[in-house]
């Protein structure tokens, strides 16, 4: 059966970043919630209970799988994923679970240096990566694809911040 994804995501970049990621395992992207202009991250946090409540509630019997894509900026990996849970546990929801096909990816400092260092460019400013990305230069969607392709090789020594735990987050979605 096609792996059937809903995303989650702080803005176009990452919504085709992850495309890409869907596009590489063979599953159908569902839906993609992208936050409107402004503090994205936050909006992010802010929505993941109601996205996780929704996925649970419909997950087992339609082969569903949540992906959650946001910055770790300031917050690292490990602090981003507190916030999530903090999120969760506020909502009176309980905590992720390991057989839960709910994959949080979490870019550090910022999808920006995912998306360089897996280009193979040197340039590592965000704004200037962005300015890459707007100009065409850089794809996102095609970038995304090859994370996949790396995830489903041997770790590498030089993957920027949150890109190993990403490795684990995508086995969630129990990709072949």
């Amino acid at each position: 059966m096609t792996i059937r994804v809903v995303g989650l995501c702080e803005d176009r970049t990452h919504e085709r970043f992850l495309r890409g990621v869907v596009e590489e395992i063979g599953a159908r992207l569902l839906h993609v919630s992208t936050a409107p202009p402004g503090a994205a991250d936050a909006w992010v946090v802010g929505r993941y209970a109601a996205e996780v409540r929704l996925h649970r509630s419909q997950a087992n019997h339609q082969q569903v799988s949540l992906v959650v894509l946001v910055d770790g900026d300031a917050h690292g990996v490990v602090g981003r994923h507190h916030q999530l849970a903090n999120a969760l546990h506020a909502d009176l929801l309980s905590p992720r679970t390991a057989g839960e096909r709910i994959a949080v990816l979490v870019p550090t400092r910022s999808i920006e240096d995912w998306l360089s260092w897996l280009a193979g460019v040197e340039e590592r400013d965000p704004e200037r990566v962005k300015g890459l990305v707007k100009q065409g230069r850089l794809d996102p969607r095609a970038i995304g694809r090859a994370a996949m392709e790396r995830w489903r090789g041997a770790h590498d020594t030089h993957e920027p911040a949150g890109f190993a735990e990403g490795r684990g987050e995508v086995a969630r979605l129990r990709v072949p």
